[in-house]
């Protein structure tokens, strides 16, 4: 049954921690500076609470297993290293990795990593910044759109930090105002013909209060995951976070309740207010 309670509502749910797995520091990027960040998002608090909510859920992921994991969207690479940090140290308190792609997984993490970018800068930075910080589980860095690269079904863990600023919302000096969105392997069109600069896919979440790059990448994770596998995505409250767990709860509702409708669980794991966001991180379960 693909339920968020037993009412049919978004709930919170305390995140699963693991003993021994906390505290673990943040992946440096002191290497880049102010100039390249003109060309790839910096992290920031979203960024933070991200990392946050992965550490503070290493409990789940644990319970996982993962053998291949991906992060969407990575920019300056701090979550994707975060993220290698933390596999490698759940791994170090687990046997052997028993997913569904088990064959490609590496001996300090038993998970292969994977990114997934539409700008190339961010491609760069985020071999870069694992590099700075010894992150050997990454495999590759992909110029693509969302996963649609993936086979279906062939990751266990998905992780997306969207951009999620309506496209009439955004300064003058990121972009002129255009219909905003993703195109799939086109990176963002601005409705103007002219090729965006390379920050501005970094923010510009579309339509529907910025979530139109959130609702394509619910369609996209439930078609890469493994049954099973979890799905972390960070939205703000503009976005109506609520709507969209619905919507990943019936993602095609002419199907017949189970795996094949939608994802099986969506709860929220973290919220925070920063300035005037407030984020919060969700995990949705195949």
């Amino acid at each position: 049954m693909n339920s968020l309670s037993p009412s049919n509502k978004p709930f919170f749910r305390a995140p699963v921690p693991l003993a021994g797995v906390s505290g673990l520091p943040t992946p440096r990027v002191n290497h880049f500076t102010e100039a390249d960040y003109g060309n790839f998002y910096e992290p920031a608090e979203d960024s933070f609470l991200l990392l946050d909510a992965l550490e503070a859920d290493a409990g789940t992921i644990k319970q996982l297993h993962p053998a291949v994991a991906a992060e969407i969207g990575p920019g300056s690479g701090v979550v994707t290293s975060f993220l290698a940090a933390l596999l490698a140290a759940i791994h170090q308190r687990e046997g052997p990795t028993s997913g569904p792609t088990a064959a490609v997984c590496l001996p300090d993490t038993h998970c292969a990593l994977l990114c997934f970018d539409i700008n190339p800068f961010a491609v760069e930075a985020t071999k870069l910044t694992a590099l700075k910080n010894n992150n050997h589980a990454l495999q590759d860095v992909v110029l693509g759109d969302l996963v649609l690269p993936l086979r279906p079904g062939s990751a266990d863990l998905l992780v997306f930090n969207p951009p999620y600023v309506e496209s009439a919302d955004l300064p003058d000096q990121v972009t002129s105002t255009g219909a905003g969105g993703v195109t799939s392997g086109q990176g963002v069109d601005r409705g103007d013909g002219a090729a965006p600069p390379p920050l501005w896919a970094a923010l510009d979440g579309g339509r529907d209060g910025g979530a139109g790059v959130a609702r394509r990448a619910l369609y996209a994770a439930h078609r890469a995951l493994a049954p099973g596998g979890h799905f972390y995505l960070l939205l703000a409250q503009p976005n109506r976070p609520h709507e969209l767990a619905e919507l990943a709860l019936a993602l095609y509702p002419d199907q017949p309740a189970g795996p094949q409708r939608g994802f099986r669980e969506a709860v929220c794991i973290a919220e925070r207010k920063a300035g005037w966001e407030r984020l919060s991180v969700w995990r949705l379960t195949r």
